[in-house]
């Protein structure tokens, strides 16, 4: 078991630098940095969140993650407001001019992405949308078991 974790893993990790290179241009002509992209797609996915909801779920520090979020505010593309259940808390979300950016932005994924995918056959496509589908239902039931335990 332990050794196709392992695989598993080394198998995720050899993924991330594929895809990671050829979206990441994108970002930058957008002026965003990969951990500001890292945060918007957190707060589209997750929903409204304290800000140390925020840090937890992506593992940044909270003076950094401020300045980061700071800046995305000023830039009208995260809203931020007090939290009525704590006073010394703030939440933030994506705006809905932020959506719309994030919205664009994967449009321009797509079109970038899809030369290279239009290499495949349809049998590998459909291969590789199944396994993504899969991938992603098994790390949904990972992320819910983490939040479980940290509740």
């Amino acid at each position: 078991m332990e050794e196709a974790i392992r695989s598993v893993l080394e198998d995720l990790f050899d993924l991330q630098p594929l895809m990671l290179n050829r979206s990441m241009g994108i970002a930058q002509n957008e002026n965003f940095s990969p951990v500001q992209l890292y945060v918007l797609f957190t707060l589209q996915c997750r929903g409204e969140m304290t800000l140390a909801d925020c840090c937890r779920q992506t593992l940044i520090s909270k003076q950094q993650l401020s300045k980061l979020i700071d800046g995305l505010v000023t830039r009208g593309i995260v809203d931020r407001k007090p939290n009525p259940n704590n006073r010394r808390s703030i939440l933030i979300s994506v705006s809905p001019q932020g959506g719309e950016i994030m919205r664009q932005y994967k449009e321009k994924q797509i079109r970038h992405l899809t030369p290279y995918f239009a290499q495949l056959s349809e049998d590998e496509l459909a291969s590789l949308h199944r396994s993504f589908k899969d991938i992603t239902q098994i790390m949904r039931k990972l992320h819910y078991k983490e939040n479980d335990n940290h509740a």
